[in-house]
């Protein structure tokens, strides 16, 4: 069992550093929403579609609605960005399967 858990920590060790971007995009995504919701201090980076045109992209207020999942409030999460149902969801299942598709690959 500690073998195996040993293993699991050194793949997800090599995956993080094969995929540095997305691991320093997601650390820092993390740190904004827990920021944001337990501190309400905004270090997420401001939408630039918004910022030129004054529009709301469809991505706008997903940060907020994270913030909400993390602490346990659907609705405030549903009326934050309803598409956070679908990203959610679509981001683990892509990080998951590309992580088990990474470990059982060999290391050169």
């Amino acid at each position: 069992m500690v073998v195996k858990l040993n293993n699991v920590l050194k793949n997800l060790f090599n995956y993080s550093i094969r995929n540095w971007l997305f691991t320093f995009a997601g650390v820092y995504f993390l740190i904004s929403i827990l920021l944001f919701s337990y501190f309400k201090i905004n270090i997420a980076v401001p939408c630039l579609i918004r910022l030129t045109t004054g529009f709301q992209c469809p991505g706008c207020g997903l940060t907020h609605a994270f913030a909400h999942i993390a602490k346990l409030e659907f609705t405030e999460a549903w009326a934050a960005n309803k598409l956070s149902y679908v990203v959610l969801p679509a981001g683990l299942y892509y990080v998951i399967k590309d992580f088990i598709a990474f470990s059982k690959t060999p290391l050169i």
